[in-house]
């Protein structure tokens, strides 16, 4: 019969107080199970098969956060972002931001124009919305708008 390693890990006071409370007060499930992994791993599981049944996890997952662990520290726990797609506008940003700077948007219809031709970028409004606004660039069209909403908000009151 195979021998299997003891998974025993070293947290010190601190680290394990930390783990329990995130396994039972943690933001997000996905904290809650990588605390709950260290948390029995830390205690001392006899096997990733132990391991796995009782911080109820799949093998995958335990074996990934006990390297995370070993690299980053108990700031693995924290770790649980998906694979976001990047931004494909982030990548050409300075250079999209100059074009804007150069020849004024009048509306977002029109950037999406300009990306396609200068940039070969194909995108939706939306993400071209968010970027904008998380730039803090505003439209001609959006300018004109806002104006409008303004004067009507004074017109009332």
């Amino acid at each position: 019969m195979p021998k299997y390693k003891p998974i025993k890990i070293k947290l010190n006071e601190q680290e394990d107080a930390e783990v329990y409370y995130q396994k039972v007060c943690g933001k997000n499930e996905t904290i809650r199970r990588h605390a709950r992994i260290l948390y029995y791993a830390g205690q001392g599981a006899g096997s990733m098969k132990e391991l796995c049944v009782k911080a109820d996890c799949d093998y995958g997952t335990a074996r990934l956060l006990l390297e995370r662990y070993e690299k980053d520290g108990i700031k693995a726990i924290y770790q649980c972002a998906r694979g976001k797609r990047p931004n494909q506008l982030d990548a050409y940003g300075k250079e999209i931001e100059e074009e804007l700077d150069r020849n004024p948007a009048k509306s977002v219809p029109e950037i999406i124009v300009m990306l396609k031709e200068k940039f070969g970028i194909t995108i939706t409004a939306t993400p071209v919305r968010n970027w904008l606004k998380k730039r803090g660039i505003v439209t001609d069209k959006q300018k004109r708008c806002r104006q409008k909403q303004t004067k009507k908000s004074r017109d009332i009151f």
